[in-house]
């Protein structure tokens, strides 16, 4: 075989080896680019599921924050309505110990006069008793000695 017989040959080869590729390249580029775009509409899917969740997730986030603050306004209201109604109970409470102060003594002047009076008249009584017991042995030595 000559040198020429064997350029042409290699040649003829290196023709349908390039036809080959080509061929292949062109099927190839097709598939890459129809997995291209199947990658793109993933990840554009992808990226707005990720934006949807995150509004919902911020959505989520502010009404959280909102209830949070009614929860917080309504319990320090609470706090205050509670407070008022302590501080009335305790002006309350004291107003009545200082009433029934005020009728402790009047009740404990009124049974300290009763129970002089009631001394007095315990005296005035045992005075009695004891004029009575003397006019009465007065009385007995007078009859005895008659």
């Amino acid at each position: 075989m000559a040198i020429w017989d064997l350029i042409a040959i290699t040649g003829t080869s290196c023709t349908v080896f390039g036809i080959f590729l080509t061929v292949y390249a062109i099927i190839n580029n097709r598939t890459l680019k129809s997995e291209a775009q199947t990658t793109r509409t993933i990840l554009e899917r992808m990226e707005i599921g990720q934006q949807q969740a995150a509004d919902r997730t911020t959505k989520m986030l502010i009404d959280m924050d909102r209830r949070w603050q009614e929860a917080a306004d309504r319990t320090t209201k609470m706090l205050i309505d509670m407070d008022r109604r302590w501080q009335e109970a305790a002006d309350r409470t004291t107003k009545m110990i200082q009433d029934m102060d005020i009728r402790h003594q009047e009740i404990m002047g009124k049974i300290t006069n009763m129970l002089a009076e009631m001394d007095t008249r315990h005296q005035e009584a045992a005075d009695s008793i004891a004029r009575l017991i003397v006019a009465e042995g007065e009385r007995t030595r007078k009859a005895v000695g008659e």
